[in-house]
């Protein structure tokens, strides 16, 4: 029989798919080339305040709680290998042909990797965790150090995903910026996401989110949640400055950022434990993530692009549109579940499991 499945997983699920909707659509007129938020030199006060919110509150905490919710489920998964091993072509054909920022790819690949840690020995998975968060803290350091002294982002006048015209233009253009910057993807990303992974394995095989024992863990750490939500408001507060003053300084700090998301993930995530009721709709829209993901990255090329929509929004109102997009998929999501569907890309992924 397949496991029954974990309310706090499944919401916290869906949840961090909200941080990673808004700064993909909100980054997107920067690509490629660019992948950061735009210089806000001539910003209105409500586009800075939106910013500042964004920064503060969402950037680098869905991808952190996605790679560490991966590894939890992977922990607890009687078919993991099958599942990673179909992800694969989800993601690569996902960033060929939707959005050159996938993600999925990277979750197939550091799970092929970290498939083997599932019958490690807690102290093996902790000596790993450990090692890859080191190192990825050094690539880091160093990435925002070189992007600083040697500047970030793309030309400016280099060609937009945005400006293109045509949809066989946007397709070359998004297609070979995929391919191009995917082995620097993953050596920039790679460490990270196997320490977070790892992370996630050992903590699912102690049922670290569901399991009451952990109690008194939860409120520890839950009292630095304040303090975090501080340091991001500080990171975010600079990095908007950066944006309107220095823009060239700006990648580095969201570079340095990097940092903040696994560290904040750590306080928030047993904070809402503590005290969130999960609403049955989040809960079930937590089951078709995945479809949830390349359905938000289609809807975000269809508005903003040449041949799409040509939508050129206001910092501010693109948020807001992420956020209701995110809403509309989450709900979408949750009537799948309530019937006892997956969504298109589950179905695939878990072929052959019960729903």
């Amino acid at each position: 029989m397949p496991r029954a499945r974990v309310a706090s997983v499944d919401a916290l699920r869906a949840l961090a798919l909200l941080p990673v909707v808004v700064v993909n659509a909100m980054t997107y007129a920067e690509m490629p080339g660019g992948g950061f938020f735009p210089a806000l030199s001539d910003a209105q006060p409500v586009d800075l305040a939106a910013l500042l919110l964004v920064a503060t509150l969402l950037q680098g905490k869905g991808i952190a709680l996605l790679m560490f919710l991966f590894g939890y489920s992977l922990s607890w998964s009687r078919d993991a290998r099958q599942r990673v091993r179909r992800l694969l072509p989800v993601g690569l054909l996902h960033g060929s042909f939707v959005y050159l920022g996938d993600i999925v790819h990277q979750y197939a690949l550091v799970g092929v990797w970290a498939g083997r840690s599932l019958r490690w020995p807690a102290r093996r998975l902790r000596r790993a965790v450990w090692v890859w968060g080191g190192l990825s803290g050094v690539l880091l350091l160093l990435l925002g150090w070189a992007t600083l002294a040697f500047g970030g982002g793309g030309d400016e006048l280099g060609p937009r995903l945005v400006n293109t015209t045509a949809w066989t233009d946007w397709w070359w253009l998004n297609a070979t910026s995929f391919w191009a910057d995917l082995p620097w993807g993953l050596l920039g990303l790679g460490p990270v996401a196997l320490a977070l992974v790892y992370l996630g394995v050992w903590a699912g095989r102690m049922r670290w989110l569901h399991h009451r024992r952990w109690r008194a863990h939860w409120v520890r750490w839950a009292r630095w949640a304040p303090w975090t939500l501080l340091a991001n408001l500080a990171y975010a507060a600079a990095t908007v400055v950066a944006l309107q003053h220095a823009p060239r300084d700006a990648p580095g700090l969201l570079i340095w950022m990097g940092w903040l998301g696994p560290l904040t993930v750590a306080t928030w995530v047993p904070w809402l434990l503590l005290r969130a009721r999960w609403p049955r709709w989040l809960v079930l829209a937590g089951r078709n993530t995945l479809s949830m993901y390349v359905a938000a990255s289609a809807g975000t090329v269809l508005l903003l692009v040449g041949p799409g929509l040509a939508w050129r929004p206001s910092v501010a109102a693109l948020a807001l549109a992420a956020v209701a997009l995110w809403l509309a998929l989450a709900l979408a999501s949750a009537g799948l579940a309530a019937t006892g569907r997956r969504g298109p890309l589950e179905a695939w992924v878990g072929r052959g499991r019960p729903a």
